[in-house]
């Protein structure tokens, strides 16, 4: 499932979600669309821009975030990229460049990036400057 993700007025890029691997998270997302929320940066994991959903479900095949940036590094040779969602929290998470926590904590790796990394970690890097940016999420 292709979406894409706007952020204060522009699309900022394209995201695969890996339905065949994550059906439950694709469902999910499929019920919601498009939804709007509010960008946030994490502030002590690394390069990670993350926004909440409507939507309660639990993890679905959780990896933890080390594991999943082994997986990502071996397969892309970096993190970067990387789409999760974390179930806790009911919220996507992006992981747009390799500086990320070795966190124990466990995500569901359900898709990555496909156009617009470049437009991602610009977009993500003035959001940890200037919190609060309104952002929307459809199907592409």
């Amino acid at each position: 499932m292709k979406l894409i993700l706007n952020m204060a007025g522009r699309d900022t890029c394209a995201i695969e979600i890996w339905e065949d691997r994550y059906p439950a998270v694709a469902e999910a997302l499929r019920k919601i669309l498009p939804v709007t929320s509010i960008a946030q940066h994490g502030k002590i994991v690394g390069d990670l821009l993350y926004f909440c959903l409507p939507v309660v479900m639990p993890n679905e095949k959780p990896q933890t975030l080390t594991e999943i940036c082994k997986e990502r590094r071996a397969a892309k040779g970096t993190a970067g990229g990387s789409v999760c969602f974390y179930g806790p929290r009911q919220q996507i998470c992006i992981y747009y460049g390799d500086d990320v926590s070795p966190e124990p904590f466990e995500l569901s790796y359900c898709g990555e990036i496909i156009e617009g990394a470049t437009e991602m970690e610009l977009a993500a890097v003035k959001t940890w400057t200037s919190p609060g940016v309104p952002l929307t999420l459809r199907l592409a």
